[in-house]
């Protein structure tokens, strides 16, 4: 695949479409790749995978197919970029200390990944991707994310302020999952407030002694 991987840098509010150039000027470099990567954000969203194509996300940036053949051989690729462009990055988040924010911090990463870019890369896996963009947001999101989770009980569980046995992987998988429940019944936006509930409800009574 050609085009340097893009990770944690996005925008989950990337624009539909590229703004126009400035009258005079021509986008180079990282300029042109961020109007083209967000046209493909907004070709997801509006038409699908299938739809996607590499003529309308040229249209949508507002430069030529050379451009983005220059930077990725094919469609795949250039999806694959997009996505991973506004995917947040919860092995570089800044934790506090505090158990409670931090755990909401990490499922917050989680659930900006599910919402991304209002849920382009779940609308691209029902439209032809199918196990290629859930494997991203997986891979980049959800296991980096459950990795800090555990490392947290792990700290907890050592300190003597969790129960022993608390440090397990199912443990770590509980607070993704139920993010998991909940974008499937009620759809991509998460309030603050459930994830509170999720926190305070379920992960944290696992924990405790």
């Amino acid at each position: 695949m050609r085009g340097q991987d893009v990770r944690g840098g996005g925008s989950l509010n990337a624009p539909a479409g590229a703004a126009a150039p400035r009258a005079g000027t021509r986008r180079r470099g990282d300029e042109l790749r961020t109007a083209i990567l967000g046209a493909a954000l907004g070709q997801l969203r509006e038409h699908g995978y299938t739809g996607l194509t590499m003529e309308g996300v040229a249209a949508a940036a507002r430069t030529g197919k050379a451009a983005l053949y220059r930077r990725w051989d094919n469609k795949d690729a250039l999806v694959e970029d997009a996505l991973a462009s506004a995917l947040p990055a919860p092995a570089e988040l800044r934790l506090t200390g505090d158990t409670r924010a931090d755990l909401l911090l990490l499922l917050r990463a989680v659930a900006d990944g599910f919402a991304l870019s209002r849920d382009a890369a779940f609308r691209a896996a029902g439209r032809g991707v199918g196990a290629h963009a859930v494997t991203l947001v997986q891979d980049r999101v959800v296991v980096p994310a459950q990795a800090r989770v555990r490392d947290l009980v792990r700290a907890g569980v050592a300190a003597g302020r969790f129960r022993p046995g608390a440090d397990n992987a199912r443990t770590a998988a509980v607070g993704p999952a139920m993010l998991v429940l909940r974008f499937v019944t009620e759809g991509p936006d998460v309030p603050d407030g459930y994830l509170e509930q999720v926190v305070d409800d379920v992960v944290l009574p696992l924990l405790a002694l």
